[in-house]
């Protein structure tokens, strides 16, 4: 058994080593206060599973060393202070499943090194100061179920490659200055049962492409500029459990009965909405 020395500087310069076998799954540097870490000395782990390089303060991270990982599956770099990264060396990590950059300082990441990574199941990008991303190698990500890109910039999304992912479970979108959404792709995503768009600057949405997301549970349209919104594409979604809508909406709906009482509270209303034929039943 090989031991293997990871060398890093910690926030107050001072210069520590970790030790791992060469023949280990996993390694925890979280909460280290790592500033600098030369990762170079894992090309020796092969076996290695997971990495956790979360809860530092790295401004930069040299992935380089991690494109001999091939049974990489998990690599944390969440709640650090990264400013940018250059995620080309995780194009050879093709049996990775789960990436975690939420809460740094990104603006821009390139994620086109992903479109190698077919395994991949959740991506997590969220609570960064992103403008913009291309989400087009997603369409190689067969096996994506969870997206989180809430807590962002983010003005303009194309949601047309994630039509390729139609294991998608759940979508944070939430607190994003989103002046327009086209929700048409996520048709093709029938296992989908969460979509969170709360806190954006939409004014207006066209729900009719959720229409065959029988599995969708969850649905937050709350603290948006939407004043007007049709409904009656969600009548097919019976297992729907919660949706969030702020009060000031005008609901358009063409399937409450002609001789029911005005409703009294928004809670009354939804229900008639899902469940127009009640009276029939008794």
């Amino acid at each position: 058994m090989t031991l293997v020395e990871i060398t890093y500087t910690t926030r107050d310069g001072e210069s520590k080593q970790e030790s791992v076998n060469s023949d280990s799954t996993s390694m925890n540097l979280s909460g280290k206060e790592i500033i600098e870490i030369d990762l170079a000395p894992l090309q020796s782990c092969k076996s290695l599973v997971e990495l956790d390089l979360s809860a530092n303060w790295l401004k930069r991270a040299e992935l380089m060393s991690l494109s001999s990982l091939e049974h990489l599956e998990i690599l944390k770099l969440g709640s650090n202070g990264l400013i940018t990264i250059d995620l080309t060396p995780l194009s050879e990590c093709s049996n990775l499943t789960q990436l975690h950059l939420e809460v740094n300082q990104l603006q821009r990441v390139d994620i086109a090194p992903l479109s190698n990574c077919q395994k991949l199941e959740e991506l997590y990008l969220n609570s960064n100061n992103l403008q913009d991303i291309d989400l087009t190698p997603l369409s190689d990500c067969p096996n994506l179920r969870f997206l989180r890109l809430d807590n962002n910039q983010l003005y303009n999304l194309d949601l047309m490659p994630l039509g390729f992912c139609i294991l998608l479970q759940e979508l944070f979108l939430e607190n994003n200055p989103l002046e327009d959404l086209d929700l048409t792709h996520l048709g093709n995503c029938t296992a989908l049962e969460g979509l969170w768009l709360r806190g954006t600057s939409l004014q207006h949405l066209d729900l009719s492409p959720l229409f065959p997301l029988e599995e969708l549970l969850w649905l937050d349209l709350s603290e948006n500029d939407i004043y007007l919104i049709d409904l009656s594409p969600l009548y097919n979604l019976k297992g729907l459990e919660s949706l969030m809508i702020d009060d000031s909406i005008v609901i358009m709906v063409n399937r409450i009965l002609e001789d029911d009482e005005p409703p009294n509270s928004m809670a009354q209303y939804m229900d008639r909405v899902f469940y127009p034929t009640y009276k029939d039943s008794s």
